[in-house]
């Protein structure tokens, strides 16, 4: 019976599913890139020795510096994309097997993700080409032994906060301070010479730090065992606990605003971080932002570049989240379309969103703008164009996106609620704004281009509220069936 269910079953569910057959030409595709990224990541471990000595200094320095930060970014990456386990095993509680044997099958199925057996192709190379080679058997063992650990650490980790994020959405906050401490120059600092301390532990082979996180990681493992038992049953008091919290948050909604908004915008928040498909799509979001905030802090400066960079700093997130703002809710649509009076703070809710996401990119950035670059005004006055005028156009392009999207897949090779206006929808508020506005700076100026940007975008942000009441709300209830029609369409 196990057998059948942690083998058997997958196996089978994955040769039936039709989307085998739609995209067999993507999954061959997968699997030649995968073969490719395995040879890559082997060439890579094969010559660790000389990309560690690329920049000069000790390899085993250079690679004990790196120990602390790569764990943090694995940990980052895990907590996003963890995938649910108890979904997959709900329909077996109903048989005779204990739930304490489900649960070590969990535990023992985690083992075997991708992101344990990546690390391997670096820290075996690592131990045995370089420690021992080096230093001498023991040490090499002791690197091979301790890095493992760690790395199962993460694993089990990983897990438990994400158990804690489905029970109160507080815990994500987690993963977001961990990922901006990494982007303070003197915590990246912090953290480079407590991994070189490590490194030295490890390399003595420090049975008390060994039996530390030895511990550690035994505790992870009970604690999450904990909460897996708990999360199988529907008790009372479990229901008990949802009713106490609901109550909560309607008090903080009737504290914060007398309408629906609030509600809305926390509904919205937990449907964003409880799901694997929004998930892995607003994982993507903060890399591109990042890369771009880094390298206008270190070119020299153009006007134009300059524009099109903060055009892409606040506009990536509204791009990932407009697509599919409504096609996310396609497979409960139906009843909330059924239920739902206050469309205008169903709709403004959404604006909150991005809004609140733009105010977090302002916040963590505008420091080094104004410390480090030559136009902050123009900087601020981006922020209010994308928030007035950009997030309120791809709220309305929204409304034309009627694809159903299933929650729990994978974003990967995934093509659900794809359709024309979204492949179009980057060049219409993104690209052509741009355009407008650096030919708008070449006849007028740049203060020109500044004080448009801000009576346009802070206009259209005091009325928000009117602009979608009139204008989305009447148009979303117009499309509100044909939408509701698409949504129905199941995948076969």
């Amino acid at each position: 019976m196990l057998t059948d269910i942690f083998l058997v079953h997958p196996v089978k569910s994955f040769l039936r599913n039709g989307l085998l057959k739609r995209n067999l030409l993507s999954y061959i595709i997968f699997i030649i890139t995968l073969i490719y990224f395995l040879v890559f990541l082997f060439l890579l471990g094969r010559n660790i020795k000389e990309l560690l000595s690329f920049k000069g200094g000790n390899p085993v320095s250079n690679f004990n510096a790196l120990i602390l930060f790569y764990l943090l970014i694995d940990l980052i990456i895990r907590i996003v994309i963890n995938k649910k386990s108890r979904l997959n095993i709900i329909p077996y509680l109903r048989c005779p097997i204990k739930r304490e044997v489900i649960i070590n099958y969990i535990l023992v199925q985690k083992l075997f993700v991708s992101l344990n057996i990546i690390p391997l192709f670096f820290i075996i190379p690592f131990s045995w080409n370089i420690i021992y080679l080096e230093y001498g058997l023991i040490e090499a063992i002791s690197y091979q032994l301790f890095l493992t650990i760690f790395i199962l650490i993460n694993c089990y980790l990983a897990s438990l906060i994400k158990l804690l994020i489905n029970n109160d959405i507080t815990f994500f906050s987690i993963p977001i301070i961990l990922f901006i401490s990494m982007l303070i120059k003197s915590v990246r600092q912090l953290i480079m010479n407590f991994s070189s301390l490590l490194g030295e532990q490890i390399l003595s082979f420090n049975y008390f730090t060994l039996l530390f996180i030895i511990a550690l990681l035994l505790i992870i493992i009970f604690v999450l065992k904990y909460f897996y038992s708990k999360s199988f049953y529907l008790e009372d008091a479990f229901r008990i606990f949802y009713i106490k919290r609901s109550k909560k948050i309607y008090v903080l909604s009737d504290f914060f605003m007398r309408s629906n908004t609030w509600n809305y915008f926390i509904l919205e928040l937990k449907l964003l971080l409880r799901n694997k498909h929004t998930l892995q799509t607003l994982f993507i979001a903060p890399f591109l932002p990042v890369v771009i905030f880094i390298n206008i802090l270190n070119i020299e400066h153009n006007i134009f570049l300059e524009l099109m960079a903060f055009i892409l700093i606040f506009g990536f997130f509204p791009i990932l989240y407009g697509q599919n703002m409504f096609n996310w809710e396609s497979a409960f649509f139906d009843g909330k379309m059924a239920r739902e009076n206050d469309i205008t703070s169903y709709l403004c809710s959404k604006y909150y969103m991005m809004f609140f996401v733009s105010i977090l990119i302002l916040l963590s950035t505008i420091t080094f703008i104004f410390i480090q670059n030559e136009y902050p005004m123009l900087y601020i006055s981006i922020f209010l164009f994308i928030n007035g005028l950009v997030n309120i156009c791809v709220i309305f392009f929204g409304t034309f996106n009627k694809s159903r999207v299933n929650l729990n897949e994978h974003l990967f090779l995934n093509y659900q609620g794809l359709s024309l206006i979204q492949l179009t929808l980057p060049f219409l508020i993104l690209i052509l704004p741009l355009i407008l506005l650096k030919i708008l700076e070449s006849f007028l100026g740049l203060k020109y281009v500044i004080t448009i940007c801000c009576f346009v975008g802070g206009s259209m942000m005091i009325f928000h509220k009117f602009i979608i009441s009139n204008f989305i709300t009447s148009f979303f209830l117009k499309r509100k069936y044909i939408n509701l029609e698409g949504f129905r369409r199941l995948n076969e």
